[in-house]
């Protein structure tokens, strides 16, 4: 895919480009237990 595609595909799921590069950067670093990633986010979801 090129760059406008995956930009196109996060943005049709309420992703910013930001959010796009964030999530890719930790898929090549390595993986993340959700007990790290928690406090960063409300009880819906919502990024604080």
């Amino acid at each position: 895919l090129s760059l406008q595609q995956l930009s196109d595909n996060f943005q049709n799921k309420g992703l910013t480009t930001a959010e796009m590069v964030a999530l890719s950067g930790g898929h090549t670093i390595g993986q993340a237990k959700m007990g790290n990633i928690s406090p960063l986010t409300g009880s819906s979801g919502e990024i604080r």
